[in-house]
């Protein structure tokens, strides 16, 4: 049986998930470090902690989906569809926070983290990348694999189609009769010394009759 190809490389996942990891646990303990110190402060506005608190919360996620998929990669359970999907989900998110930058600076407000925020959408739009490549493999190969060929009647018949005669007899040498026909019975008229109807009377006196020795010449 050929191997199945392989789908993911670790020279590809690895430095993908390195960058990004290191990259979100440095935003989490800024983010922590900031409500930490926001809380102190009582001038500010309640909304804006939950804000970043839902931000936060949301980064958390993306970064437990990419442990996840380290997890299963490792396993060799890193279906393809699935890291699709997570994929999907941790690209889109990171896109809307771009968005937000933009929306942000087309407001007038400061352009110093956009630069930022473009690497790491980059981070993820290239395992989004890859990650649909693979999934593109793996259907390619799902559908190769249950390919059926058309009928050729040149061709001939495979193994798996019935046989036209049982296979105790394909083998079987034309003059040599089989064990259940082997044994002709003699007639039951000609068994113990019975005779047919038809040789009754004088012609079955002949036969009955045994052969009388010749007479010694003299």
């Amino acid at each position: 049986m050929a191997q199945q190809p392989v789908l993911w490389q670790k020279r590809v996942l690895v430095p993908f998930w390195t960058v990004r990891i290191f990259i979100m646990i440095i935003i989490i303990a800024t983010y922590a470090w900031v409500l930490q110190s926001v809380n102190n402060i009582k001038d500010v506005a309640k909304p804006a902690i939950a804000s970043v608190v839902v931000f936060m919360l949301f980064i958390i996620i993306v970064l437990l989906m990419d442990i996840l998929a380290i997890v299963l990669f490792l396993r060799d359970a890193l279906k393809p569809g699935n890291f699709l999907i997570m994929n999907c989900i941790q690209t889109g998110f990171w896109a809307v926070v771009l968005i937000i930058n933009f929306v942000a600076i087309g407001r007038g407000k400061s352009s110093v983290g956009i630069g930022f925020s473009i690497f790491i959408f980059l981070t993820f739009v290239g395992l989004l990348i890859y990650s649909i490549i693979g999934y593109t493999r793996a259907k390619k190969a799902a559908q190769l694999g249950q390919y059926a060929p058309a009928h050729n009647p040149a061709a001939p018949a495979p193994a798996t189609y019935p046989a036209p005669y049982p296979t105790q007899y394909q083998n079987a040498n034309p003059y040599q009769q089989t064990t259940a026909y082997s044994h002709t019975p003699e007639p039951v008229e000609l068994q113990a010394g019975h005779l047919p109807p038809y040789q009754a009377g004088a012609a079955g006196d002949y036969y009955s009759q045994q052969p009388q020795k010749p007479a010694n010449v003299m």
